[in-house]
């Protein structure tokens, strides 16, 4: 596992054992360790529905975006694929951070902050993604009434360590991942191509939230220039309630 000449090698450290414990436990029967996958899974809709509930949301509520986690087509390849254990474990990483975080609001016991800055540093050792939860705990304490400059003043150094922790982990990446070939690729552009290239493709995902829907009638492996444009009105809406804290849909 610690041998640098290892066969497989990602840059993330965390999936990689949890990988490895997989294959020492099940050997390199497919079906058991796509059963591993589809566990985690579960599990990963089982939290989210608890952190829904522990944010508020009533039952009904909590256990229905559990569900839309598991019914979205957007798991396709991380389901289908057994390497691609590395997302939903992510995943779990970083709601499990969110609910130490939301128990560490509800006390002020260190300890539940210490479980959120190690549960999102094992997130992002699972996939650098993971990151993205940093502003939603930062979002999440203004919410609760925390002024932003006190939010950032205390969610500052994580960001740091977070910061610092992706850029090794992206330092030990291969360039013939998926992740370094992305690295690659952003290199070869310039500035003001990539960041238009980012907000296209923000635009694109929230707006197949709704059009990958079963029922909607297109090619999912062609993007629809229409696409875009719902994409801008959905995340124009979910701006304003995020600005106007209109619980839950700020969240």
């Amino acid at each position: 596992f610690f041998s640098p000449e290892k066969e497989q090698f990602t840059g993330r450290p965390v999936a990689e054992l949890a990988k490895w414990v997989a294959f020492a436990a099940v050997d390199n029967d497919p079906g058991t360790s796509h059963l591993i996958v589809v566990g985690f899974h579960t599990l990963a809709s089982l939290l989210l529905a608890l952190m829904f509930r522990r944010m508020g949301l009533n039952l009904e509520l909590a256990f229905l975006g559990g569900l839309l986690f598991l019914v979205d087509v957007s798991h396709f390849h991380s389901v289908h694929h057994i390497s691609a254990l590395d997302f939903p474990l992510g995943l779990i990483w970083g709601v499990l951070a969110v609910i130490c975080y939301l128990r560490y609001l509800a006390t002020s016991q260190r300890r539940y902050w210490l479980g959120t800055c190690a549960s999102l540093l094992a997130g992002v050792a699972t996939h650098v993604a993971m990151v993205a939860a940093w502003p939603f705990l930062l979002f999440w304490s203004w919410h609760q009434g925390m002024s932003l400059r006190d939010s950032w003043r205390h969610h500052l150094p994580l960001l740091v360590i977070l910061m610092l922790a992706s850029t090794y982990l992206l330092s030990i990446t291969p360039a013939d991942t998926t992740t370094g070939a992305s690295i690659d690729n952003y290199r070869a552009g310039d500035l003001p191509a990539l960041l238009a290239g980012f907000c296209r493709m923000l635009l694109w995902i929230v707006s197949r939230l709704f059009t990958t829907a079963h029922w909607v009638p297109l090619p999912l492996y062609e993007r629809q220039t229409w696409e875009l444009y719902a994409g801008g009105l959905v995340l124009i809406a979910l701006l304003v309630s995020i600005w106007r804290r209109q619980f839950p849909l700020s969240a």
